[in-house]
Formats: C-alpha cells, sequence, structure tokens
C-alpha cells in the first residue's frame, strides 16, 4: 500500500483516472481518518475531478459507492450522501449502500432520516447484522429520548 500522498500524486499523474483511484483506495482508508483537513480538501478536490471525468459504462466496481465509503471515513457526510445516492441511480438497491447512507445520517445527527435507510437495508436483506445493530441503536436512543 503506497503512502497516501504518493497514492495522490499518481491520481493526478493519471490524468483523473478513476481506476488508478480504486488501486489506491486502500492507501487512503488506512490513513483518512486522522490525515489533516488540507489533505483531505485536496483528496476532495481529487475525487471531484475523478468523478467529473468519469463515464459509467456498466462496471462490476461501483466507483460511486466507494468514494461515498472513501467520504464517510472522511467524515464528509453530506459528500458521502450524494455519491451513495448516485450509486443508487447507477447500480439499484442495496443493503450496503443503504446501510452506509444510515450511517451518515446518523453520524449527521438525523436519527429519523437513519432509521429510515436501515428498515430500507433490512428490507433487502433481513439478516444484515450491522444494519439490526444500528436499528437496535436508534431504537435505544429514541426510547431513552422519550421518557
Amino acid at each position: 500500500v503506497l503512502p497516501p500522498e504518493t497514492a495522490l500524486a499518481l491520481i493526478r499523474l493519471s490524468q483523473w483516472d478513476s481506476e488508478v483511484l480504486l488501486r489506491n483506495l486502500p492507501a487512503f482508508l488506512e490513513t483518512i481518518a486522522d490525515a489533516p483537513e488540507p489533505f483531505k480538501e485536496e483528496l476532495y478536490w481529487a475525487i471531484c475531478q475523478v468523478w467529473d471525468n468519469y463515464y459509467p459504462i456498466g462496471e462490476e466496481w461501483d466507483l460511486a459507492f466507494y468514494i461515498g465509503m472513501l467520504l464517510y471515513q472522511m467524515r464528509y457526510f453530506h459528500q458521502a450522501l450524494t455519491f451513495l445516492g448516485r450509486s443508487l441511480q447507477l447500480y439499484g438497491e442495496n443493503a450496503t449502500t443503504f446501510h452506509n447512507m444510515a450511517l451518515c445520517h446518523y453520524s449527521l445527527h438525523e436519527k429519523d432520516e437513519s432509521l429510515r435507510y436501515v428498515e430500507k437495508a433490512l428490507a433487502l436483506d433481513p439478516e444484515f447484522d450491522a444494519a439490526k445493530g444500528l436499528r437496535l441503536k436508534l431504537q435505544t436512543e429514541q426510547a431513552r429520548f422519550r421518557r
């Protein structure tokens, strides 16, 4: 795994190639939560350049989903929701995508929206343990708040 700064330089050199971003995703996911804000801002700008140059042709890999996951790790929750929504538009409904949207809404303190997306995830996959856990957490918080 390359250092994140090197991975970002490769994306620039590739002229914003989406495959280069995807190949270097592990470099970012491992370290981005603790990265300085200026680096996150630069990476976000690069992600936007990659997306602007991207034309979906039905690839197996869902670029919008992976970008959404990276933005979630960066704590760019609103932007992550945008890309996860694009993933749904391009690849259809998916329990994992709905769950990740629920996590974004939870992080934004939008508990009702979070629960709505958890329910969508569980409607598609009733055995999705992470979604069941988040639903229980949300229901517990709601019950505590109502007291």
